[in-house]
C-alpha cells in the first residue's frame, strides 16, 4: 500500500507540474504572439493607408512630391495609437530617407515597409518602425501572473488529485481484493463443480457397470432407472422396465414378508433389507437379495428410493445342496440305527435257523420251512446293506475293480430285469477304468439307476450305459460345486423316457422321495445310489430335458495304483464249507441277550468253552477270574458302562498277547466315535453268520 501511494505522489507531482509550467509559459507566450500579431496588423494597416496617401501625393505632383517638406511633415505627423512609440520614413529607392519623424527609438523594435508607385514604377518606400518594450513590458508582467497561476494549480493539481487518487487507488485496491476473492471463489467452485462432474461421472459408470442390479424409484415406486445388471437378470430392455413398479414385474418378497410390508418400510424412511424373488421374461425363476432405502436430496424431503439387488441363486443353490445334505445325513443317523438294530435280530434269526437246519436230515420237510426263513433274513441283510449304504457308513470292502469290467459282467443281468420292450446299448472307452470301489456296492448302483430308468419307460424305450475317463477342470468344479479337479471313470446311464420335471429334479435325491404309486416304491432307490457315490468319494449328477429323456453321470476317482493282485481280480478268498472247530476258552462280551446267547450257543457245539459278559465291565470282571483260561476275546464294540475298546486296553495291561476279535452292528463312524481304530485291528460286521463267526475266531486264533 504504501509503495503505491508513493507511486501516486511522484505521478501527481509530476502531472501538477507539468500543468504548472504549461501554464506558466504557455500564457505569456500566447499573450505575447498574439499581442506581437496585433501589433504587426496595426502597423500594416497604418503603413498601407500612408502609403497610398503617399502614392496620391506623389501621382499629383510627380516631379516635385519630395520637396514638398510641410506636406510630408503632414503626412508623417499624423496621430498613431495612443502608448505607441513609433518611427515614420520615406526612403528613395536608394535608400535615402526622404522624410521621418523621429530619429530613434530604443530597441527591440519591428519594422515594416510599404511601396509608394507613381505611373506603376516604385519611387518610395514607406516605413514604420515600432519599439517592442512596452509588449515586453506587458508581456513580462503576464509571465508572472502566470507563473503564479502556475505555482497555485500546482498546489491544487498536487494535493486534490493525489487525494482523490489516493481513494481511487484504495478502492481500487478493495475492488481487486473483492475481485480475487471472487476469482478464488469462482475458480474453487469450479474446480468443485469439475470434481463433482468427474465423481458423477465415475459413480454413473459403475452404476452402470455394476455386478448387482441397481434400481431408482420415485415416491410412488414406479422406477425411472435401472441399470444394464438389472436388465440382464429380468431379461427384458428399458421399455420393458421404466414406468412399472417392482410387482409388476414379478419381483415378490421373500418367504415372511409380502411387497406391502417392503413399501410400508421404506415408506417409513427405515431401510429394508432381504430375499426377492423375481421372474426371468424366458419365465425362469431367480433369487436376489436386495437392499431398499429412501434417499433425499439436498436435505429436503425423500425424493426416490433406490433398490441394490445382488444375484444369491449361487448360494440359494448351496444352501438348498446344505440342506439337502443335512437332511441326508439325518436320515443316514435314523438309518444306520435302524441297521444296528435290525442286524442283532437278522443274527439271532440267521444263527439259530442255521443251527436248527444243521441238526435237522436232508429229507426232513421242516428243511423247506429253514431255508424260506433263511432267504427272507438273507433279503434283510441286503436291506441292512442298504440302509447303510443310504446313510453312507457302510463297511466296504474296496478294491481295485475295472468298472466297464462290471457293467460287461452284469449286461445280461440289466437285459433280463429290464425287460424285452426296453433296448439296452452299451458304449466302452478305450482301456481299462480302475477305480477304488467295492464291487457289490457299484453292482448296486448300476442295478438301482437301471431299474429307475426301466420305470421310466412302461411302453418301452432305450437304456444306454457308458463308461469312459474323463477330466473335471477347476471350471466344471467351479460350476457343480464339487471336485476336487482331476482324472476320473464317468459312468453314465440314459434314458429315452419322458423326463423330469423342474421342480421334481431337485428332489430326486431326498430319501422317500418318489414319484410313483402307493406300494410300487420306497424312495431309497436313488438315495442309496447317492449314498454309495458319496462314499467312494465320488460325484452323481444329473441332466434331464422334458420329453426327451434322463441322463445320470457318476464320477468316481480315477485308480492310478493299476496294480492288481488275483484276489482281487477273483474277488477276495472264498470261505470254505468245513471249519475246524477249536477247543480254547473264548470271553464273549455283547450287551444284546439274544445276539450272546447265540453266539454262545454257535461256539460251545464247535468245541469251544465260552465265558459271557453282558458289558465291558463285567468282561474285564471275567478275564480277572479267568486269564489263564481265556485264549480269544470277542467283544461288542458298543456296549454300556464300557465300550469294546476300552475293555481290550484294560485286558491288555494285565495280558499284553491277549487276542481279540470284535464284533459291531454299527456304521464305521460310529464304531470309530467309540475309540476303536481305523486299522490294525480284526472287525467282523452283524449280521453274524456262522460259517463266517467260525472262520474268523479260526483264523485269529491261529493268527
Amino acid at each position: 500500500m504504501r509503495q503505491k501511494t508513493r507511486s501516486i505522489r511522484r505521478t501527481t507531482a509530476l502531472f501538477a507540474g507539468i500543468v504548472a509550467a504549461i501554464i506558466t509559459f504557455l500564457i505569456p507566450a500566447g499573450y505575447f504572439i498574439i499581442s506581437y500579431e496585433y501589433l504587426r496588423g496595426s502597423m500594416e494597416t497604418q503603413a498601407d493607408i500612408n502609403a497610398r496617401t503617399s502614392t496620391d501625393m506623389v501621382m499629383a505632383n510627380p516631379d516635385m512630391w519630395m520637396f514638398e517638406q510641410t506636406r510630408l511633415a503632414e503626412l508623417l505627423q499624423r496621430r498613431t495609437a495612443a502608448g505607441v512609440d513609433e518611427i515614420r520614413r520615406i526612403i528613395d529607392p536608394t535608400g535615402k530617407v526622404i522624410a521621418e519623424n523621429v530619429d530613434t527609438l530604443a530597441p527591440p523594435v519591428v519594422s515594416l515597409r510599404r511601396n509608394i508607385f507613381d505611373a506603376g514604377a516604385v519611387v518610395a518606400q514607406f516605413e514604420i518602425t515600432r519599439s517592442l518594450n512596452r509588449l515586453l513590458a506587458k508581456t513580462t508582467l503576464v509571465a508572472a501572473g502566470s507563473a503564479l497561476l502556475g505555482v497555485l494549480i500546482f498546489l491544487v493539481f498536487r494535493i486534490l488529485p493525489y487525494r482523490a487518487l489516493v481513494q481511487t487507488q484504495s478502492f481500487l485496491d478493495v475492488s481487486e481484493q473483492q475481485l480475487a476473492e471472487t476469482n478464488e471463489q469462482l475458480r474453487y467452485e469450479l474446480d468443485e463443480r469439475i470434481r463433482a462432474e468427474k465423481l458423477l461421472f465415475k459413480m454413473s459408470a459403475a452404476i452402470q457397470q455394476s455386478p448387482v442390479s441397481v434400481v431408482i424409484m420415485d415416491t410412488e415406486g414406479v422406477i425411472e432407472f435401472a441399470n444394464p445388471k438389472f436388465m440382464e437378470m429380468m431379461g427384458c430392455s428399458d421399455d420393458g422396465v421404466i414406468g412399472k413398479k417392482l410387482y409388476e414385474l414379478k419381483a415378490s418378497a421373500g418367504p415372511g414378508s409380502t411387497y406391502r410390508d417392503v413399501w410400508k418400510a421404506v415408506t417409513s424412511g427405515n431401510v429394508w433389507q432381504g430375499e426377492l424373488c423375481c421372474t426371468h421374461e424366458g419365465g425362469g425363476i431367480f433369487w436376489e437379495y436386495a437392499t431398499i432405502f429412501p434417499i433425499s436430496v439436498q436435505g429436503a424431503v425423500t425424493a426416490n428410493y433406490i433398490a441394490i439387488m445382488e444375484d444369491i441363486n449361487d448360494r440359494k443353490s448351496l444352501e438348498e445342496q446344505l440342506r439337502h445334505s443335512q437332511k441326508m445325513d439325518a436320515m443316514g443317523q435314523i438309518a444306520g440305527g435302524v441297521a444296528h438294530d435290525f442286524s442283532n435280530l437278522l443274527t439271532v434269526i440267521i444263527g439259530y435257523t442255521t443251527m436248527l437246519k444243521g441238526h435237522l436230515r436232508e429229507q426232513d420237510t421242516v428243511q423247506c420251512t429253514l431255508d424260506s426263513i433263511l432267504s427272507a433274513a438273507n433279503r434283510g441283510v441286503h436291506l441292512t446293506g442298504s440302509l447303510l449304504a443310504f446313510s453312507r457308513k457302510q463297511i466296504m470292502t474296496p478294491r481295485l475293480v475295472d468298472l466297464g469290467g462290471i457293467v460287461r459282467n452284469m449286461e445280461d443281468f440289466l437285459r433280463q430285469i429290464i425287460g424285452e420292450n426296453i433296448a439296452l446299448e452299451t458304449e466302452y472307452g478305450a482301456g481299462k477304468c480302475y477305480v477304488r470301489a467295492d464291487s457289490s456296492n457299484i453292482e448296486q448302483v448300476i442295478m438301482n439307476l437301471a431299474a429307475n430308468a426301466r420305470d421310466a419307460m412302461p411302453s418301452g424305450g432305450r437304456i444306454g450305459i457308458k463308461v469312459s475317463r474323463t477330466e473335471l477342470d477347476s471350471d466344471f468344479v467351479a460350476a457343480h460345486g464339487y471336485g476336487p479337479a482331476g482324472s476320473h471313470v464317468l459312468f453314465s446311464v440314459t434314458d429315452t423316457g419322458p423326463g423330469i420335471e423342474r421342480q421334481i429334479l431337485s428332489r430326486i435325491f431326498e430319501p422317500f422321495f418318489t414319484t410313483k404309486e402307493v406300494g410300487k416304491g420306497t424312495g431309497l432307490g436313488l438315495s442309496i445310489v447317492h449314498g454309495i457315490v458319496k462314499q467312494h468319494n465320488g460325484y452323481i449328477t444329473v441332466s434331464s430335458k422334458e420329453g426327451i429323456g434322463t441322463t445320470f453321470f457318476v464320477f468316481l476317482p480315477l485308480a492310478h495304483d493299476l496294480f492288481v493282485t488275483g484276489a482281487e481280480e477273483s474277488g477276495g478268498g472264498a470261505v470254505p464249507d468245513n471249519y475246524p472247530t477249536g477247543s480254547e476258552a473264548v470271553l464273549v462280551a455283547e450287551d444284546d441277550a439274544l445276539v450272546r446267547a447265540l453266539v454262545s450257543s454257535v461256539l460251545t457245539e464247535n468245541g469251544y468253552v465260552v465265558i459271557s459278559a453282558d458289558d465291558g465291565e463285567d468282561a474285564v470282571a471275567k478275564f480277572e477270574a479267568h486269564s489263564e483260561r481265556i485264549g480269544l476275546l470277542l467283544m461288542d464294540v458298543v456296549m454300556p458302562k464300557m465300550g469294546g475298546w476300552n475293555a481290550y486296553q484294560r485286558i491288555r495291561e494285565k495280558r499284553p498277547d491277549i487276542k481279540v476279535l470284535f464284533i459291531s452292528g454299527y456304521a464305521g463312524d460310529d464304531i470309530l466315535r467309540n475309540g476303536l481304530p481305523s486299522e490294525g485291528v480284526q472287525l467282523l460286521q452283524k449280521p453274524l453268520k456262522q460259517q463266517v463267526l467260525l472262520s474268523r475266531v479260526r483264523e485269529v486264533l491261529d493268527a
